[in-house]
């Protein structure tokens, strides 16, 4: 028989009122949106290595040869909330960066690549491409 994964059984939760009314307890800020990583958060190890094997995944299956910002953090294993929290900023710097609507500063950058293990020269070269894809 099929079973339902923890976060189905989650959202399966939900109230008839809360799914008539269409909010939700899981995200208070949006109608029946889940907050998804704090779910994660939550979870058990095992579940936290299989969400960054999935990041893994993505990047090497939709992004083949390609390094950004984006591919090297996902190839890491780390959510933009994750990786901000482990560089000292906030989860939207990252979205900024990935995006190539900004580009981090020195210091800034020598910390990101740390994090992920990568030289400076390799992530000011990813984020290059990051740029040039926005400008694309």
């Amino acid at each position: 028989m099929y079973s339902k994964s923890p976060l189905q059984r989650k959202v399966t939760r939900l109230s008839s009122s809360e799914r008539l009314r269409g909010t939700s307890t899981v995200h208070d800020s949006q109608p029946d949106a889940l907050d998804l990583e704090a779910f994660i958060s939550q979870e058990d190890p095992a579940t936290r290595r299989a969400v960054a094997k999935q990041g893994k995944w993505v990047a090497d299956t939709f992004y083949p040869g390609e390094e950004t910002l984006a591919t090297l953090r996902l190839r890491s294993g780390l959510s933009q909330k994750e990786f901000a929290a482990l560089c000292g900023i906030r989860q939207p710097h990252v979205s900024r960066y990935e995006a190539g609507k900004h580009e981090p500063g020195l210091l800034q950058a020598d910390r990101m690549a740390q994090v992920l293990g990568v030289s400076l020269e390799r992530l000011a070269q990813a984020v290059r491409r990051s740029v040039e894809k926005l400008a694309a």
